[in-house]
């Protein structure tokens, strides 16, 4: 259950008692009059006037009352507004005393405000993945064929199996979402970047093993990172509730064996990076990792050599910053990454070359924020991408120096004696 937050009641209350007290002034039209701005909020023929402050702290509170529960289109803006008029005509139609009419407002609000969460099943149409057997699970995520048995079940009985079958013949795999939500729209805006960060994480982790390179395609049915236009469905249970539009979610040809045949894919713990993603509670992943996993897999979808370079140092620069920072960037991020990669434990040996071109590789992200149209070559990608590796390497391996950092705070304090 999701609703109008405690702390914020003394403001909904001094707003109402306020704004009771104005009204009875007997200078008030006079106020009114005298006012640089002024808001009707009109209901069955009458009118009342806010002036000046009563109109701030009455968008002060819109602000509140729209971001209780933003992920839903039925709870925004719109909605708080007609709240908090009913809220403000019941406070002046009450029958209570003056001094206690403010309830009737802050009971409006908390009816209107009692938001139900369900549980919920979204399904993404996935390309670029095959894998043995009709269901596979990473962290938080489930990827199902149609071929599925129970999945087929679930969509024989909601009679989809013939739009899937007729409609979308180039797709036939899923990204299964569970959450908590309280309706369609919710639903999808709460899911979608979940599954847009599994799919990056897993599209960074191919670009790790190096099994995400054009021509290296293991999928079997389709190309690496193609868009199609296809569905999305969401379930409460087994009962469909809503179906949309969208473009399907591409992986860079991904198979699950990439995590077990490659070993050199190993050195990033693949196995605690799913944990982590199930758990989603430990900072440093979520603040420093994780966006850095999610600029990596982007870079393996993009199509010019200029994106692939700049998704690739916002990766880095994940890792080395958090969103907190102020500050002269390049020395700062040059005397960090040196720090990291070079303070005691083992390092990646391709970081050294990497490294020593740290000004060049920069110079070259100066010219693309402000010129585009830089000529990328191959060779800049393979030092921009080990500097990223070599970082996370280091964080995920060093655990004397690194296992002890929960929080991106704690990490920022070691980073920043740099």
């Amino acid at each position: 259950m999701i609703s109008f937050p405690k702390d914020k009641e003394p403001d909904l209350k001094k707003f109402f008692k306020t704004l009771v007290f104005n009204l009875r002034k007997k200078t008030r039209l006079q106020d009114e009059r005298a006012a640089e701005n002024r808001m009707y909020l009109g209901k069955d023929g009458r009118a009342v006037v806010l002036i000046d402050k009563e109109i701030e702290k009455h968008q002060d509170l819109l602000k509140v009352l729209s971001e209780i529960y933003p992920e839903s289109k039925k709870y925004g803006k719109r909605y708080a507004e007609q709240t908090l008029k009913e809220a403000i005509w019941s406070v002046l139609g009450s029958k209570k005393e003056p001094k206690d009419s403010w309830k009737s407002g802050l009971k409006t609000i908390n009816n209107k405000y009692q938001i139900t969460l369900k549980m919920l099943t979204v399904y993404f149409p996935v390309s670029g993945i095959s894998f043995k057997g009709t269901k596979w699970a990473f962290g938080p995520a489930t990827f199902i064929k149609l071929g599925n048995r129970e999945f087929k079940k679930i969509l024989d009985n909601n009679f989809l199996t013939t739009k899937w079958s007729s409609a979308n013949l180039k797709i036939n795999c899923f990204i299964e979402i569970k959450i908590k939500a309280a309706d369609l729209s919710s639903s999808v805006n709460i899911a979608k970047p979940k599954a847009d960060l599994y799919i990056a994480v897993l599209n960074a982790l191919s670009d790790i093993a190096g099994s995400s390179n054009p021509g290296n395609i293991f999928s079997s049915y389709m190309g690496v990172g193609e868009s199609l236009h296809s569905s999305l469905m969401v379930f409460q249970g087994n009962k469909i509730i809503g179906i949309s539009r969208c473009l399907t979610f591409s992986l860079s040809g991904f198979n699950p064996h990439v995590l077990r045949a490659y070993p050199f894919i190993r050195k990033f713990r693949i196995i605690k990076i799913s944990k982590e993603l199930k758990k989603y509670n430990n900072g440093l992943f979520l603040k420093r990792i994780f966006p850095a996993l999610k600029w990596m897999g982007k870079a393996v979808c993009q199509e010019t050599s200029e994106e692939i370079f700049l998704y690739y140092c916002l990766g880095l620069e994940s890792i080395i910053f958090d969103s907190k920072f102020r500050g002269e960037m390049m020395n700062t991020l040059q005397k960090r990454i040196y720090r990291l990669l070079f303070t005691s434990g083992s390092y990646l040996g391709k970081s050294i070359q990497s490294y020593n071109n740290f000004k060049y590789l920069y110079e070259i992200r100066s010219k693309i924020v402000h010129r585009g149209g830089i000529e990328v070559a191959d060779n800049d990608i393979f030092l921009i991408r080990n500097l990223v590796l070599g970082c996370l390497y280091k964080i995920l391996n060093n655990k004397s120096s690194f296992s002890r950092y929960k929080t991106s705070d704690q990490f920022e304090k070691w980073l920043s004696k740099a």
